[in-house]
């Protein structure tokens, strides 16, 4: 980034806090030069940040500028932004079938080569209509990814899914303390930092 300093020009203002690396000035009338001049440094700085963008976002895919200026409909430069912001966030999206208070899901089921010392990220979150359930713990350990369902009952937190709802034990059908299964969205990503 270029700063608007002393070196680039004597006609700058340097008071302005929201522009602390310098900012510049118009002319103070028409033709005369006491204006910040627009200089081809000035020009490369912008134009070197905007190709910056569309080279990390585009680089490899074959997509080149569109040598049209920008416009509210068409802008590489949104595009390159988007496009980081969409790299950044894109994950594996699963769905899982889990029940009890602590589930494992191995590293093979999630395509991945587990490193302890990399970062993962992992959201669970339920399908369907269980509204008492709260935000599942993650933990990432060398036997898979554990997922620890906890939901509100009672005025209460319990771990676990939904205890099983039929049979009777004098019966001898069903247990009252089994879990039913439920299924999972689970979203998953290793977590890259630059």
């Amino acid at each position: 980034m270029l700063k608007i300093d002393a070196t680039y020009s004597d006609y700058r203002e340097d008071s302005d806090p929201n522009f602390p690396y310098g900012k510049a000035i118009p002319t103070t009338t028409p033709g005369s030069t006491d204006g910040t001049p627009w200089l081809d440094t000035w020009f490369n700085d912008l134009n070197g940040a905007r190709q910056a963008l569309f080279v990390k976002a585009f680089a490899g895919s074959g997509r080149t500028p569109s040598n049209a200026p920008d416009n509210i409909e068409n802008s590489d430069v949104l595009d390159s932004i988007l496009k980081i912001i969409q790299d950044s966030f894109s994950s594996k999206l699963f769905v899982f079938e889990i029940s009890g208070t602590d589930a494992v899901i191995s590293w093979a089921d999630l395509g991945i080569t587990y490193d302890a010392n990399k970062t993962y990220c992992a959201i669970a979150t339920p399908q369907g209509n269980y509204e008492e359930f709260l935000p599942f713990g993650t933990e990432c350990k060398n036997d898979g990814l554990h997922i620890y369902p906890r939901r509100f009952e009672n005025g209460k937190i319990v771990p676990g899914t939904r205890h099983v709802k039929w049979g009777t034990r004098k019966w001898g059908i069903g247990k009252w303390n089994d879990y039913a299964s439920m299924k999972i969205n689970l979203q998953f990503q290793e977590v890259i930092s630059e």
